[in-house]
């Protein structure tokens, strides 16, 4: 798909920030109007800029894929992991709280398994890299959260200790919509379309 538009902008309405295309406000999946909060200025002028470095033709790992009848109904498809996508996200599929409640559980799902909770004793290399990249992470977590988080070897049998889903679940709860989108950047697939 060619680039269709030739002005990126940012405006706002009421106290919103919204990035348009030759002046018309882009809109989510849903058909929503992409609305950031005033307090999200920084995502604004980043997603602002996804749109502005498309050049001829849209790249879609760099974009979500454009939808349109014509320029004035023009929407995204969140496909690819990007600012757009994310916000597309915490607008069309995360600001009812039960919605919420449902992906902070899946997102928890995760905890036994996550990669960086897995450690190969081979090659050296990978080994020396784990350390390097991977303990500083999970020590920021223990002391942070205050929590005990298991390493493993193997995928099978393995899980972390209630008393840390207990504690992570409680931090999470309190994640507002925007915060559970950018959780989702790995997890996108929860959502469906979304």
């Amino acid at each position: 798909m060619h680039r269709f538009w030739n002005d990126v902008g940012l405006a706002k309405r009421g106290s919103a920030h919204v990035i348009t295309l030759d002046g018309r406000a882009l809109k989510t999946p849903s058909g929503n109007v992409l609305a950031l909060p005033e307090s999200k200025s920084l995502l604004a002028s980043l997603i602002a800029a996804e749109w502005d470095h498309q050049e001829t033709l849209l790249k879609p790992h760099a974009l979500p894929a454009v939808r349109c009848s014509h320029l004035e109904n023009c929407s995204l498809e969140s496909d690819a992991v990007t600012q757009t996508s994310i916000a597309s996200r915490a607008i069309d599929g995360l600001m009812e709280k039960e919605t919420r409640s449902e992906v902070q559980e899946a997102v928890l799902k995760y905890l036994d398994t996550d990669t960086v909770c897995f450690y190969q004793n081979y090659p050296p290399q990978l080994e020396r890299l784990q350390a390097e990249h991977w303990d500083p992470l999970l020590d920021w977590a223990r002391k942070t959260y205050d929590v005990e988080i298991h390493k493993a070897e193997s995928l099978l049998f393995s899980s972390q200790p209630e008393a840390t889903k207990g504690k992570f679940r409680k931090v999470i709860a309190e994640f507002d919509q925007w915060q559970m989108a950018g959780m989702l950047n790995g997890h996108a697939s929860y959502l469906g379309s979304f």
